[in-house]
């Protein structure tokens, strides 16, 4: 019985020290992070140099081939920046397909459109298109993105679909395309590391999903657009398992990356407020969900407006509570302090007046005796 207590002991202590541990490199990050948000507008001058630079080879006299590419180089650019301009993009994308005849490109660039209208959650606008897009006529090497238009809408058809019915319909649909992108993605690692831990997720098969994305990012240190979606993939399998400081961590991680990478919208940053929030770190939760707000209005992504106005009153209540909390502290501190001044000050006058009244007794003596 004593070796079974002396065990639960060393057991609860090693626990307690795994969690300090953790505790104290999510703060090391969370100073790493407000240090990126402090240096973003270095990378988002860096982000606008670059459009201005794609926008001037436009100005060019290019065959329309080149410019359809382009076009596509700004549409990447821009799909998590302004979803206006993304939109616009893939527009101008679809005016030149149509022009030259290539059916090739009105489809891709229709599929452009699908895409970006399935960020500001115009559903039917996107089922609408891709409806007219037949996969047997595609390219092989376009199959992965018309797989994952329909598996990213479907997805979020399910998250918001009010009946249970609908529900069941759109998952069984999400994982019906998720399957389609596993077959053709087997060359491309990223996507299909995202594809298969993403159906581990859903399997409740959550260790083999963090063991394929922890391999998987220790390889991708330098490429920070992929660090930002797998650590957020990460994050939410921890999220599963029910490990908080691990979600937090990869969120951290995550939210890191995108602001490095000057995009708008994003999903790591508001669910780290939330998370602090709960924690009672007020002042970091609502900083960061202010970001989230203003990044959300200016790249016009409506769904991530959305998102964000279900969680910013309670955030903003809170923190205008605390902000009031601490004048008041901040008065009745001052008021303490200058009533403790008037105090010792009147001592100090009451004393200063005996040893006056004193002195004065002691002088009339001398007089006296002389």
């Amino acid at each position: 019985m004593k070796n079974i207590i002396i065990f639960l002991c060393l057991c609860t202590i090693c626990m307690c020290r795994l969690h300090a541990a953790d505790s104290s490199r999510a703060d090391s990050l969370l100073l790493k992070l407000d240090q990126a948000i402090k240096e973003r507008p270095i990378y988002m001058e860096q982000k606008e140099l670059k459009l201005v630079e794609l926008k001037r080879q436009l100005h060019r006299q290019i065959p329309d081939e080149e410019r359809f590419a382009i076009l596509g180089t700004l549409l990447d650019e821009y799909r998590s920046f302004n979803t206006d301009s993304a939109l616009h993009m893939a527009e101008e994308r679809e005016q030149i397909a149509i022009r030259l005849g290539n059916r090739e490109y009105i489809d891709n660039a229709r599929m452009n459109k699908a895409d970006v209208l399935g960020m500001t959650g115009m559903y039917k606008e996107v089922m609408d298109l891709m409806r007219n897009i037949h996969i047997d006529r595609l390219p092989v090497d376009i199959h992965p993105y018309y797989y994952h238009i329909y598996r990213t809408v479907y997805g979020l058809m399910a998250d918001y679909a009010v009946t249970a019915y609908e529900k069941k319909l759109y998952t069984e649909l999400t994982d019906k395309y998720r399957d389609s992108l596993l077959l053709v993605n087997k060359d491309n690692l990223l996507i299909h590391t995202l594809i298969q831990s993403d159906q581990y997720n859903v399997r409740n098969e959550y260790d083999k999903a963090i063991r394929l994305l922890t391999d998987y990012l220790a390889l991708q240190k330098d490429y920070e657009h992929d660090v930002a979606i797998c650590a957020y993939t990460l994050s939410e399998s921890y999220r599963l398992k029910g490990d908080k400081e691990k979600e937090k961590e990869y969120l951290i991680v995550s939210a890191m990356a995108d602001m490095k990478t000057a995009v708008r919208e994003y999903i790591s940053l508001r669910k780290l407020a939330v998370l602090l929030y709960q924690e009672g770190d007020i002042e970091r939760a609502y900083s960061y969900v202010k970001i989230c707000m203003e990044d959300a209005a200016a790249c016009n992504a409506r769904l991530r407006k959305l998102e964000i106005l279900e969680i910013f009153p309670i955030i903003n209540d809170a923190y205008q509570q605390k902000t009031e909390k601490q004048k008041e502290s901040r008065l009745a501190l001052q008021t303490a302090t200058t009533e403790t001044v008037t105090v010792r000050q009147k001592k100090n006058r009451c004393r200063s007046l005996r040893i006056s009244k004193r002195q004065m007794d002691i002088s009339v003596s001398i007089q006296l005796l002389r």
